[in-house]
């Protein structure tokens, strides 16, 4: 069951790296379509592009500049980009430790007195 429950939290996070940009995005700019390549200094994204002769241009190009695609295959390539990150980062984690942080939840006991602080922890 706590897998289920974990699975289904993961498809709706990953639903909402649809409207953003992602890798691997097709996108417009200047007319013409282009592919995000790398977003490291974002809102800046650096965009790739095969010409006619099979050279490949790259350039870099503002957010505000350029607009993503509206396609099925971009909003699949969205999705599958989200599910991906949390299935291979943090199903495992979560389903392990059944919180979002990652960190192992303690039930306490009546009467019994809270654990002990670690000094060195956060």
């Amino acid at each position: 069951m706590i897998k289920i429950k974990w699975w289904l939290f993961m498809v709706w996070v990953s639903l909402r790296w649809i409207p953003d940009y992602n890798l691997g995005d097709e996108v417009v700019f200047q007319g013409r379509i282009w592919t995000l390549c790398q977003g490291v200094s974002r809102p800046v994204w650096t965009l790739g592009r095969i010409a006619v002769n099979n050279e490949y241009t790259i350039m870099e190009a503002h957010e505000r500049d350029f607009r993503k695609r509206k396609t099925i295959r971009n909003y699949l390539r969205s999705f599958r980009s989200g599910y991906k990150f949390y299935k291979q980062s943090w199903y495992a984690i979560w389903v392990h430790t059944n919180s979002l942080s990652g960190a192992p939840v303690k039930k306490r006991k009546k009467g019994k007195k809270d654990y002990e602080r670690d000094p060195y922890y956060p």
